[in-house]
């Protein structure tokens, strides 16, 4: 009797080990579902995580490329960067000491502080650009036509020391070009001076004009050579412009 009782506790116990382990297999399975979708999801964030990077690469270099003089003619800092002459017939042009409609007390001139002459712009989208070395560049046309590479490694020689890196060469593309500066007038009858009360301006990057214009537009284009798709074919475009209004005199006083 106590023998069968054994027997028939065993075989419970062993039924109840089965059960378990088929829980356990189920469990498992339903895991074991899940890694591909979990995968996927870290591989995206990681490809998000790249094209932001990306994206930071570009804007700082938009950025720095704003901080150079609008022209040529502005980048000699004895003349204190006047207002320039351009070939926009919309907007009138610095034939005068100051900028029309501009006091002298807001300190912007048309004319050079040392010469007192005035200024003209790059004459043509044609002429912005020219090829020097980085170190020599003084104004924002000096970054037309400009294509760097940007690594992020510094030409290690052995494979290891370069890292497991995927995204390992970005190139940036940088166009300088004048935009459409026309006001458009939105009501009939102008006010006092010439100037119309209600003025809207279009898109300037809408138009790139052929001569020079008060605006230059900035482009930013990054690609990648990267063989991934994911990686390699993206491209990432920014855009800014500048405007040709001078920079103020420094304010001299007598203490």
């Amino acid at each position: 009797m106590k023998v069968f009782y054994r027997m028939i506790q065993s075989s419970h116990q062993k039924g109840i080990a089965m059960i378990e382990l088929i829980f356990a297999i189920v469990i498992m399975g339903i895991i074991m579902l899940s890694v591909p979708q979990i995968v996927s999801s870290a591989t995206k964030s990681t490809y998000i995580g790249m094209q932001q990077e990306a994206i930071n690469m570009a804007a700082t270099q938009l950025s720095e490329m704003m901080t150079f003089a609008w022209d040529e003619n502005d980048a000699n800092i004895s003349e204190k960067m006047p207002v320039l002459q351009t070939a926009s017939a919309f907007i009138p042009n610095c034939i005068n000491a100051t900028p029309p409609g501009v006091t002298s007390a807001s300190g912007r001139l048309c004319r050079g502080f040392v010469t007192n002459a005035s200024f003209n712009a790059t004459a043509t989208t044609a002429a912005l650009g020219a090829d020097i070395n980085e170190s020599e560049r003084d104004d924002v046309d000096d970054f037309d036509d400009s294509n760097l590479t940007i690594t992020i490694y510094g030409g290690e020689g052995i494979e290891t020391q370069k890292g497991n890196y995927v995204d390992t060469q970005v190139k940036l593309r940088s166009t300088i070009s004048y935009g459409d500066d026309t006001p458009r007038t939105t009501s009939a009858a102008p006010s006092a001076g010439g100037y119309d009360r209600n003025i809207a301006f279009a898109n300037p990057f809408r138009f790139i004009m052929p001569n020079s214009t008060n605006i230059k537009l900035l482009s930013i284009t990054l690609t990648s050579d990267n063989s991934s798709d994911e990686i390699g074919q993206k491209q990432i475009s920014l855009s800014a412009f500048m405007c040709n209004i001078g920079a103020p005199r420094q304010l001299k006083t007598n203490n």
